[in-house]
């Protein structure tokens, strides 16, 4: 993202800018926020509704994380990154283990056509979980160090990202029926987790 690098910082006009910013509907404050703050969704329910906004399209890229997060000129937005990895990013990646999607399993009485519509449905929320993660940490390894910028983009939270990547690894490695079934995605939690972000 060239216009978001440090040397390009201040090149541009601010009304240049101002119309490469996020859309309003996906700004910090006032389309992230109101969701995460909504108590009458379950965790999955505000990941589901970040995901229906329209410009977002299902697809976690185009939250625009990244650019909400860091400035080429101030660094990190503690504030912001702080919020999500509280609200959203800590509680889904303890879940990436137990595989909870707030959608409990089919009941012993349910007939055979539901039994496989949740099964199905479950599966789908377990995907969406772990894209989102995989995209929060790509998001939040931050804007390479140079000679301008030489912030660490996940100081101030690294201790707790890694204690909780730590954590559900050591359930993973313990567990070899999850090593079978659930192996693939956590290969991405132990390169991007916790450390400086993207130094290289």
């Amino acid at each position: 993202m060239v216009t978001r690098m440090p040397e390009s910082a201040g090149k541009l006009s601010e009304k240049i800018q101002k119309q490469l910013e996020p859309s309003e509907e996906i700004s910090f404050a006032k389309g992230i926020v109101p969701v995460l703050k909504d108590e009458g969704l379950t965790l999955f329910g505000k990941l589901q509704a970040l995901l229906d906004i329209r410009s977002v399209n299902q697809g976690a890229q185009n939250l625009r994380m990244h650019e909400q997060f860091f400035d080429p000129t101030s660094g990190p937005n503690k504030v912001r990154l702080t919020k999500i990895f509280e609200a959203l990013a800590s509680p889904l990646i303890q879940r990436m283990c137990s595989g909870w999607t707030d959608l409990e399993e089919p009941a012993p009485n349910m007939s055979e056509d539901i039994v496989q519509e949740r099964l199905h449905e479950i599966g789908i929320r377990r995907k969406v979980q772990k894209a989102f993660v995989k995209q929060w940490l790509l998001d939040t390894r931050g804007l390479r160090a140079t000679s301008q910028y030489k912030y660490d983009n996940r100081e101030h939270y690294a201790a707790e990202l890694n204690g909780v990547i730590n954590q559900e690894l050591e359930k993973f490695r313990l567990d070899p029926e999850r090593q079978l079934h659930g192996g693939k995605g956590w290969g991405h939690l132990e390169r991007h987790g916790g450390g400086r972000g993207d130094q290289s």
